[in-house]
């Protein structure tokens, strides 16, 4: 009994509605003005050495704000022999094309089965020369003093993509997949056109590229502590159950929807915007919506997004606000 009452006083369940309140919050009329000549003007092009970007982050717990400056910055492009992969996601894992193309598929994955077995093949041949962009992640305190910093890296090709082809994408299936986020593999099995599975495909795209991201922000230490000031903790009951605390994204591209020009200050171009929760142990422990633009360079650094709205999942006054606030396309330009 006293499990149950643990378990019972720390899951966080939002309620329903989260992602309309986020929506709201995007357009914040207290938003600092932008300086239009802050931003660089975007291109299509890979992420250079030299592109940054610098981000207001304001954490907002009833009413006392505490701010900071994150600066990405792409410090190197070199090129890496690596096999290009990504893992699946549930929702996809749930579809399938026609019976024609299903069958198409089996014999080339069965061919390359055949020629892994007998030899004639070596994964490591799979392995192709691949643009890695090596990122600098730096956080400042209000007055300017730097309080964290860290590196990792990313493949240019994802970068320059961004999310917005997913949003897009995602949009134009949103009849179809509503709800299969959350269903995940429970979904029943579905069966697509060729031009709807690649949209779907598309969208399994941007998730990974949008967790790949917010790994990149965990490894700098200020950032994480900013996420761990908003987030809820996970239950005793799941800490002891899973022997620890793992860390899960869940972005729904099939819910995004277009952001009318001039709702959120500092973003160029076509805006959308999409839900986000991240979960620790399978509970929410933030709730989230990302803004999405053009990415190439030098937006690609940050993949294309240009701020969040995120909110405790029960506590609707303990508040994360990010938001961009200038860029640039190489050193020579930052003055």
């Amino acid at each position: 009994a006293l499990l149950l009452a643990l378990v019972a006083a720390c899951v966080s369940t939002p309620r329903p509605g989260w992602q309309d309140e986020l929506s709201r919050w995007i357009e914040d009329p207290a938003a600092p003005a932008l300086d239009p000549a802050a931003l660089a003007p975007g291109s299509d092009g890979d992420p250079a050495a030299g592109d940054a970007l610098a981000f207001d982050i304001t954490h907002d717990e009833r009413g006392r704000a505490t701010t900071w400056r994150l600066a990405i910055e792409v410090l190197e492009i070199e090129t890496v022999d690596a096999f290009s992969w990504r893992a699946t996601q549930p929702f996809a894992q749930r579809v399938q094309p026609g019976e024609a193309r299903r069958r198409e598929r089996e014999l080339a994955a069965a061919a390359f089965q055949a020629e892994v077995q007998s030899g004639t093949l070596d994964l490591t041949d799979l392995c192709q020369p691949t643009p890695v962009a090596r990122l600098c992640v730096t956080a400042f305190d209000a007055a300017g003093a730097e309080v964290g910093t860290g590196e990792s890296t990313a493949f240019v090709a994802r970068l320059r993509e961004g999310l917005l082809p997913a949003c897009r994408a995602g949009h134009r299936q949103r009849a179809t997949m509503r709800g299969r986020v959350d269903a995940g593999l429970d979904a029943p099995m579905l069966t697509v056109d060729d031009e709807s599975l690649a949209d779907i495909e598309t969208v399994a795209n941007g998730v990974e590229s949008c967790t790949d991201f917010f790994q990149i922000l965990r490894g700098n230490p200020v950032t994480r502590d900013i996420l761990m000031q908003v987030l809820a903790p996970p239950s005793l009951w799941s800490v002891v159950t899973n022997w620890g605390v793992r860390v899960t994204f869940s972005v729904d591209f099939f819910a995004a929807e277009p952001i009318a020009a001039g709702r959120f200050a500092g973003a160029q171009g076509e805006l959308w915007s999409l839900p986000m929760m991240l979960r620790l142990n399978d509970q929410p422990a933030l709730l989230a919506r990302v803004v999405v633009g053009p990415a190439g360079s030098p937006y690609g650094a940050a993949a294309g997004i240009y701020g969040i709205v995120a909110r405790h999942p029960t506590d609707a006054g303990r508040r994360v606000f990010v938001r961009l606030r200038s860029s640039r396309r190489d050193r020579r330009s930052a003055g």
